[in-house]
């Protein structure tokens, strides 16, 4: 990263709004307790390859004022050391903002900056909690390009905590990486002591709400000033490079009925980032609520949320709800809550004694607000006394009693009467009872009312307006006295906090977050020490325990943890049940962590062992894997740049069989093979079905004809058995074994055996098969239909295609090969044969009729 030392001062480059209202607390530093910071850090787990780059980091109060710098403290958990300077949190709350980005600028100048190497990069700034915050604005870097440096555009990888009670954590809200962000928050402690009206979809809405004006009308029917109303809403439309923030809603300019205008409040919606949008204006609770007047956009129609609900809120309770669709373009809508008139305040004729005490001079006046004995004076509606109050708004407090005569000795004092004065014989008017909240100072002389216990001036300096109220969160508050004429409140012993307003006593000050007490009996005295929680502990706060042990196995960040959320694995480890566990071997965790389960070694790669800490601990190949880092050195530059080294699995015919740093896989002996990649040792290199390694051969080969081998082993080849063969080499079963042509199969055994008159194809498992009636083979082992002939003593019978017998006095010899049907020939003349079928001329023997024996013998035949 190219670094620059010089700083300039210009208009802003990038910049980030977030909207905030947190509740007075308070004052402190970031390493006080009772402190208000905002945090930025990253969103998920810890990560070193990311890192926070701003310009500027601006916060302002409840008010909406901007907080001086010099009321603001800037920290950072580690620093870039910068070429020039460091690159320390300060440069960015010193209200020097860098340059826009342009031909010859340089934008590298005047940075806050964490180091690279940071596993958890975060920037705090502290501010003072009794000024509350509202909003803060971050700047966010461009380099000299114009484009968002990488933290910049990764922004959508931090959240912006608000942080109050030091570090107990009131708002979190996701960054995302946009010039511009508007995020409204609203304290409870505020909301409950406040008055507003809030619109909101009734249902979820698939878009964003958006109105031209809204306008706001007291329990009178007078509208209220929008100096006296605060907006706010949930989210802010950023385009168009205009702002359509709350404020453009209560200027009064009602008039822009369209779109071009510009002039609109507007919000985002589901589907731009903000799920459930919703606006809020904020009124003063005393002057209490008639009416409310929406100016709708006039183009904008439905289509944007089908009904609309409209919240009155009072002192933190919904007083009035109204839901309305969106079809109009001006909602006057009515307020009707029980109790729509404040009982705080009155207004009436000023009377003659309450011009006189005025020291306004403005005799015209036409109202008077009257509120503890105390007259404000107002012309035509406006206060002018007082200019802080309008329209009777100022006075809030129930009881007031027009023309009380009591005020005139304190602005406390509800009753009054004659008392002697001591010593003397004469009488002077003293205070004999304070209103609610105060209490009579005992000095003598009865004249003034301090704040009573649990009570502090509310801070404004101002005589008439600095009224007893209740003792902020955090402090307490023993009450007014010759000792304490401020009526101010006190703060408790560091690390110690009350936990709720109104406290009056030290004994209400309880151990803050973060910080833990711890008894030691000293003699006979129980020395109470309060210390801040070390690292591996933590304390919720609110009560007198000591720091409580994380699980067994997990710690903390820092010092100073607030609940067990914050206990975390070390590196190396991941979170279960509230314990920290060791990653299990091939698993590896880098940085402390809330990490359900330890990230995995890339596929067949694997750890030296359990408890891994970094990603380059991934090194190993599993059995069944090589590396695929060609070389060990490769894989080292992988392992000194964190990084997991990647594996292949091993092809078929190879394998591995180690969890070691290899880089090839070793080949299978003898051409055996593997039956699937991944092979985990020379165990799986086997022989194929049909194959086989024969003594002395190198190599293995299929089994001949006639044998077979089922699955993958080292066996050899089996015999089909007796006359049997196989249709071709490497047969995988010995169903492969068949009957060879011209042999059937005997009985139910793998033997072979050949029978005249029948036929077999071969390469099958049936017996032989006889020839058709008439026909014979002529010799054993025939292989076809085609061997059988006519048989001897038979003939073809030329008119129906079929063999038949040769009649008496002929003789067949049967079929050849050359004449299939044979033929029946006839005996010599005077002779016949003794039967049909006779299938030589030897059995021509016998006389034919009508024919006799001469008794000639020649060459032993017979003639008849």
């Amino acid at each position: 990263m190219t670094t620059h030392g010089s700083r300039c001062r210009a208009a802003a480059g990038v910049v980030l709004a977030i909207l905030l209202f947190a509740g007075g607390a308070a004052a402190g530093s970031a390493s006080l307790v009772n402190s208000c910071a905002v945090r930025i850090r990253p969103a998920t787990a810890p990560t070193s390859q990311i890192y926070i780059s701003l310009h500027e980091v601006e916060l302002y109060n409840a008010a909406g004022a901007k907080i001086p710098t010099s009321s603001i403290s800037a920290s950072s958990a580690s620093v870039w050391p910068g070429a020039v300077v460091p690159y320390v949190a300060d440069f960015c709350n010193d209200g020097i903002l860098t340059s826009e980005p342009g031909p010859g600028i340089d934008t590298w100048t005047n940075l806050c900056h964490t180091a690279q190497g940071d596993k958890y990069p975060t920037m705090t700034f502290t501010y003072p909690c009794q000024q509350g915050l509202s909003k803060a604005v971050v700047y966010n870097f461009r380099d000299p390009s114009g484009a968002l440096y990488p933290t910049g555009s990764l922004l959508n990888q931090f959240v912006l905590d608000v942080l109050v009670n030091e570090n107990s954590i009131a708002y979190t809200k996701p960054l995302q990486a946009v010039l511009v962000q508007e995020v409204a928050y609203m304290d409870p402690s505020v909301e409950a002591n406040s008055c507003s009206v809030r619109l909101r979809p009734t249902t979820a809405s698939p878009e964003h709400m958006m109105f031209r004006e809204v306008v706001l009308f007291d329990a009178r029917g007078v509208q209220i000033p929008a100096s006296l109303v605060t907006g706010s809403m949930s989210s802010a439309y950023t385009g168009q490079g205009q702002d359509f923030s709350a404020s453009k809603c209560l200027d009064g300019a009602t008039w822009n009925r369209n779109w071009n205008s510009f002039n609109l409040c507007f919000t985002l919606g589901p589907l731009t980032g903000d799920p459930y949008p919703w606006m809020r204006f904020g009124y003063p609770c005393a002057g209490g609520l008639s009416k409310v007047v929406l100016y709708n956009r006039l183009d904008w129609g439905t289509s944007y949320a089908s009904v609309l609900s409209l919240d009155v809120t009072n002192l933190g309770k919904t007083a009035y709800t109204f839901a309305f669709n969106t079809t109009q373009e001006v909602y006057n809508i009515p307020v009707i809550m029980s109790a729509n008139q404040p009982a705080a305040w009155q207004c009436s004729k000023p009377k003659a004694k309450d011009l006189q005490a005025l020291s306004s001079g403005n005799k015209t006046a036409e109202q008077v607000c009257i509120a503890n004995g105390r007259s404000f004076f107002f012309t035509d509606g406006v206060n002018t006394e007082y200019p802080g109050c309008g329209n009777c708004d100022c006075c809030k407090v129930a009881g007031a009693v027009e023309d009380n005569p009591c005020r005139d000795i304190h602005r406390g004092c509800e009753k009054c009467g004659k008392i002697r004065i001591p010593g003397t014989t004469k009488t002077t008017t003293a205070c004999t009872a304070c209103f609610l909240g105060w209490r009579l100072r005992r000095d003598g002389e009865s004249k003034i009312c301090d704040c009573a216990p649990g009570m502090a001036f509310n801070g404004t300096r101002d005589d008439i307006s600095n009224w007893c109220a209740p003792c902020p969160k955090g402090q307490y508050c023993p009450g007014g006295g010759a000792d304490n004429p401020e009526s101010a409140a006190s703060s408790c012993p560091e690390g110690l906090a009350t936990v709720s307003t109104g406290a009056k006593s030290s004994t209400q000050c309880f151990t803050a977050p973060g910080f833990g007490r711890t008894t030691t009996q000293v003699g006979i005295q129980t020395v109470v020490q309060v210390t801040e929680c070390p690292i591996g502990t933590y304390n919720t706060g609110g009560n007198t325990a000591g720091c409580q042990k994380c699980g067994a196995g997990l710690t903390t960040l820092g010092p100073r943890s607030m609940n067990a959320s914050m206990c975390l694995a070390p590196a190396g480890s991941y979170v279960e049940r509230g314990t920290g566990k060791a990653c299990q071997k091939g698993m590896y965790s880098e940085e402390l962590n809330n990490l359900s389960a330890c990230i995995a070694c890339p596929a067949g790669v694997t750890t030296p062992g359990d408890g891994s800490n970094s990603s380059s601990a991934c090194g190993l190949a599993r059995p069944g894997f090589h590396l695929v880092n060609t070389t060990a050195a490769a894989a080292s530059a992988a392992a000194a740049a964190s990084k997991a080294a990647t594996a292949a699995v091993c092809p078929p015919g190879s394998y591995q069989g180690r969890e070691a740093a290899v880089f090839e896989c070793s080949p299978c002996d003898f051409g055996y093979y593997t039956r699937a990649e991944g092979a985990a040792g020379n165990a799986e290199c086997l022989a194929p079905p049909g194959w086989e390694l024969k003594p002395g051969a190198s190599l293995i080969t299929e089994c001949e004809l006639g044998y077979f081998k089922e699955g993958w082993n080292k066996n050899n080849c089996s015999a089909c058995g007796s006359g049997l063969t196989t249709a071709k080499i490497g047969s995988v079963s010995a169903d492969a074994c068949l009957i060879p042509a011209g042999w059937g199969l005997s009985q139910l055994t793998p033997e072979a055996i050949a029978v005249k008159w029948s036929y077999n194809e071969g390469l099958n498992r049936k017996p032989c098969r006889a020839c058709d009636t008439g026909y014979t083979s002529l010799a054993a082992g025939a292989d076809g239909e085609d061997s059988c002939v006519v048989q001897s003593g038979w003939a073809m019978d030329s008119k129906f295609n079929i063999p038949k017998p040769c009649d008496a006095g002929t003789w067949g010899a049967g079929g050849t090969i050359e004449d299939r049907n044979g033929s029946c020939i006839a005996c010599p003349r005077g002779f016949t044969t003794q039967r049909d079928e006779s299938d030589s001329a030897a059995d021509c023997n016998a006389c034919a009729a009508g024919y006799g024996v001469t008794m000639v013998v020649y060459h032993l035949s017979v003639y008849c």
